[in-house]
């Protein structure tokens, strides 16, 4: 999967200095793995939920 834009990961990390090493981690986490539907995604992220 690929995240469209880290800005917002950026951003939040500039005002969170904590934030920043747990945000890259999922960063990669995202990037290295594949999603074939949303069940998939819920797996490894439980509070993931459908927006829009």
């Amino acid at each position: 999967m690929k995240l469209i834009s880290t800005k917002a990961l950026r951003e939040f990390a500039a005002l969170h200095v904590d934030a920043e090493a747990p945000l890259q981690a999922f960063r990669r986490l995202i990037e290295q793995s594949r999603y074939d539907d949303f069940a998939a995604l819920r797996a490894t992220f439980r509070a993931a939920v459908v927006v829009g």
